[in-house]
């Protein structure tokens, strides 16, 4: 057995040493990536980046800009002729807050690229805006501008009721005394006390808003001045309300105010406002004032009947007064502040009405009402007339069979929208519709006993074709 083992072992070693051992399993071949050799396994290709030549064409042409950056641009341009043509009618001013009569010369600060960048300072609307801004510093001067306007022009009426009716300068100024910058809330401030000593003085509606924002009195600074002379004006609003509720708050604030003032030496009970001070007859003694400037300022009284009522020797002084005068046409100039001082001061008007002032007063205040619905004054101020049912029937009420009749030449006045009837535009054509659907419900509605002036009026309205 061992024998034949060996035999076949023999035989097989002669075999395999005469075929070709290399036929059989041939070399393997040498891979072209080296790191195959070296490691046993595939390597991604290496890729050579090829160094590219800068392009030496243009060597002015090294910063590209894409044409909509020009755009951005092109407020660091000089002012071109196109807009040194456009212009607003509206006042403008200086740092100082004085009015630039001259607009010759003018500082280089007070260039800028705004609504008019021809026009040197800044409009009220242009205040107001950047008194919003992010930059503490542009805040800051914005408020003060402000307030020092109010100071240098406390007898132009038209002013503190664009300042206060219709920009809220008060309520604007008062979020800005918790401002996160020091400088901010100084300026609020003191802005907000010029508002109040030389606007408020002769009525009192600033210091009586802030005194129902409650929130407002946490942001009292006890080592500002001008925060503690605000804080007393509230303090004696207070002291005057007899609301129960207040009860140990009221306390503790007043005491708190009290013991600024002490500590400052001011006289806590100085820091008082309101027309009970000053008759309204002074104001309007000047024969040069206009048919608007009274009117408005007749507004401005009613808006103060819940807390300072009208006489009845006013009432008169008043009617007299209004009726010895001939209206302009309009009150207002389209487009500008003094449109939509007029809306707000109407609203307030109408406030009045509904809230119950009685007796003559609210003859006279029923009167004013009515006047809102003529050429006079905007559409809007109409629409707040004639859209509101129960302020139609107010007014009858209180007007019975009179005409409200105010003016000298009531009836050269336009109570029936004619002035827009033949030239409605696309702005003013829903407001006219409104109008129109106001005074078709007056006529329809048979719950109360119209007036007969107002009637008519309402018939020639309806009849309008928008």
């Amino acid at each position: 057995m061992y024998f034949y083992h060996s035999l076949a072992v023999m035989v097989l070693t002669d075999r395999i040493k005469e075929r070709d051992i290399t036929g059989a399993c041939p070399p393997m071949k040498t891979p072209k990536n080296l790191a195959v050799a070296k490691t046993g396994f595939p390597q991604p290709p290496v890729v050579v980046s090829e160094k590219k030549e800068p392009d030496m064409s243009d060597l002015n042409s090294s910063i590209h800009i894409r044409a909509s950056d020009f755009a951005k641009l092109e407020w660091t341009n000089p002012v071109s002729e196109e807009e040194e043509q456009v212009s607003s009618s509206s006042d403008r001013y200086d740092f100082e807050g004085i009015k630039i009569e001259s607009e010759e010369s003018y500082s280089p600060e007070l260039y800028h690229h705004g609504v008019d960048p021809g026009r040197p300072g800044y409009t009220l609307s242009e205040l107001f805006h950047l008194s919003q801004s992010g930059f503490a510093s542009q805040k800051s001067i914005a408020i003060v501008t402000i307030g020092k306007i109010a100071k240098n022009y406390s007898n132009k009426r038209e002013l503190h009721r664009t300042l206060v009716g219709e920009w809220k300068a008060h309520i604007r100024f008062s979020v800005a005394c918790s401002d996160t910058s020091t400088n901010v809330r100084n300026s609020a401030w003191d802005s907000l006390l010029s508002l109040i000593e030389n606007i408020d003085s002769n009525c009192g509606c600033i210091v009586d808003d802030l005194a129902t924002v409650f929130e407002f009195f946490r942001s009292f600074d006890q080592e500002n001045d001008a925060s503690v002379k605000v804080m007393a004006y509230i303090a004696n609003v207070l002291v005057a309300a007899d609301d129960d509720d207040l009860g140990e708050f009221k306390e503790a604030f007043v005491s708190l105010v009290q013991e600024a003032c002490d500590k400052r030496g001011l006289d806590l009970n100085r820091f008082k406002c309101g027309l009970n001070e000053t008759n309204i007859r002074d104001q309007l003694v000047d024969d040069s004032i206009s048919p608007a400037e009274i009117f408005a300022c007749i507004c401005d009284r009613i808006a103060c009947v819940s807390s300072e009522p009208l006489l009845e020797e006013d009432v008169e002084f008043l009617q007299s007064l209004l009726s010895k005068k001939v209206a302009n046409f309009p009150f207002f100039s389209p487009g500008q502040v003094d449109e939509f001082a007029w809306t707000s001061r109407s609203s307030l008007v109408v406030q009045s009405l509904m809230e119950g002032a009685g007796g003559s007063a609210a003859s006279f205040i029923a009167k004013l009402c009515f006047q809102f619905t003529s050429a006079l004054f905007p559409l809007e101020c109409r629409a707040s007339i004639w859209c509101d049912l129960d302020v139609l029937d107010a007014i009858g009420r209180s007007c019975k069979s009179d005409v409200p009749r105010i003016f000298a030449n009531h009836d050269l006045i336009d109570f029936a929208c004619r002035d827009v009837a033949d030239d409605i535009s696309r702005e003013s054509a829903p407001v006219v519709r409104a109008i129109r659907n106001g005074c078709s419900k007056y006529r329809r509605d048979e719950g109360v006993e119209k007036n007969e002036f107002i009637l008519e009026t309402a018939e020639k309205v309806a009849e309008l074709v928008v």
